[in-house]
């Protein structure tokens, strides 16, 4: 009995703290960008710094050059970390605009296996995936 009410007390304290970090604005700072085609040929691989700020309502990606900042509205955020930034992952549908005024209906996918954490980014109107390697995050609030 001891020993179930242990790991019920371990389960709930794991699911407050991974609550926790899905309620939090963080900030992904990325080092390497690849953009793929739709078979998976490479387009383009650099070493290139560039942010992601995600939270449940707003998304903004700021890449190097920092005139090219894209900010969007979350429309569906799935959220579920055992180890914020080790293990786990966030998926973000949201609406992206441009510098120019363009509108990209993306999915945003941040994820994290074996310590590794890269962010994906699709958009129906493109035949391009972006993938950033994150370097290091931040909790903001």
């Amino acid at each position: 009995m001891k020993k179930f009410l242990l790991i019920t007390i371990a389960f709930i304290g794991v699911s407050f703290y991974s609550k926790a970090q899905c309620d939090s604005t963080i900030k992904w700072n990325c080092n390497k960008l690849k953009i793929t085609d739709a078979s998976g040929n490479v387009l383009v691989e650099k070493d290139e710094r560039s942010t992601v700020v995600v939270d449940k309502k707003s998304v903004v990606i700021t890449p190097e050059d920092a005139n090219g900042e894209m900010t969007g509205t979350v429309s569906a955020f799935d959220c579920n970390w055992q180890q914020l930034g080790k293990e786990g992952k966030t998926v973000v549908k949201a609406d992206i605009t441009d510098g120019s005024g363009n509108v990209r209906h993306a999915t945003i996918t941040i994820e994290a296996a074996k310590g590794k954490t890269t962010i994906t980014l699709v958009a129906a109107e493109e035949q391009t995936t972006i993938t950033l390697d994150v370097a290091d995050y931040a909790v903001v609030k």
